[in-house]
């Protein structure tokens, strides 16, 4: 799970209207009490879990609302200018999957 710290830095450098009210509410966010651990375990156990072929289909069966959508167009738009040609989008690609991986817990 990202570090709200990140998600601000991230949503700083998208500079999107949408992500200054983001970048808002995360900042108040970082300003309040932790969560209890029983709670943070809890979400986290949901979020991880795996899901079956059936939930995998039902989801997917789902339609994007109109907000979804336009909001997938605009990151669709930014990212095509911000990596123009398919070498600058596979050379992000790399750069991006070499950072997760080397946050992942090695066994």
């Amino acid at each position: 799970m990202p570090a709200l710290d990140d998600l601000i830095l991230t949503k700083r450098f998208g500079g999107r209207p949408k992500d200054l009210e983001d970048i808002r509410l995360l900042e108040a966010l970082l300003k309040v009490a932790p969560p209890d651990p029983g709670a943070l375990a809890r979400v986290r156990a949901l979020s991880e879990r795996r899901l079956s072929p059936e939930e995998v289909r039902a989801a997917l069966a789902v339609p994007l609302g109109e907000s979804e959508e336009e909001e997938s167009r605009s990151l669709i738009r930014w990212f095509r200018r911000r990596y123009p040609t398919p070498a600058d989008r596979l050379a992000y690609v790399r750069r991006a999957y070499r950072r997760w991986t080397a946050t992942q817990a090695r066994p």
